[in-house]
């Protein structure tokens, strides 16, 4: 079994256009304030797929370019981390 925790950072999508009208003036700058600092929706897509197909079995944290990003900025302890994996094999009826 293989879990996987992807980050996709910043993804260029029409979500903050989509917002009320009065809003919208503040999603356009938004979206063009952050544009350089995205990626485009194929590109992620390519990436996030890359690594739910990679066949990696355990737990694994990806950054948004789906490279394993371990341990990085996380606080966790290996106790947390052996509880959380045996109720998630638990919950989706699969052994540990």
């Amino acid at each position: 079994m293989t879990f996987m925790h992807v980050f996709p950072g910043g993804v260029r999508t029409n979500i903050l256009l989509s917002a009320h009208r009065a809003l919208r003036p503040l999603g356009w700058l938004a979206y063009i304030l952050t544009y350089p600092l995205q990626m485009s929706k194929e590109d992620c897509a390519e990436y996030m797929l890359s690594v739910l197909f990679g066949g990696e079995k355990g737990a694994h944290r990806r950054g948004e370019t789906g490279d394993d990003i371990g341990e990085k900025n996380h606080f966790v302890s290996d106790e947390t981390r052996k509880k959380l994996w045996e109720h998630t094999a638990e919950v989706v009826g699969t052994k540990a």
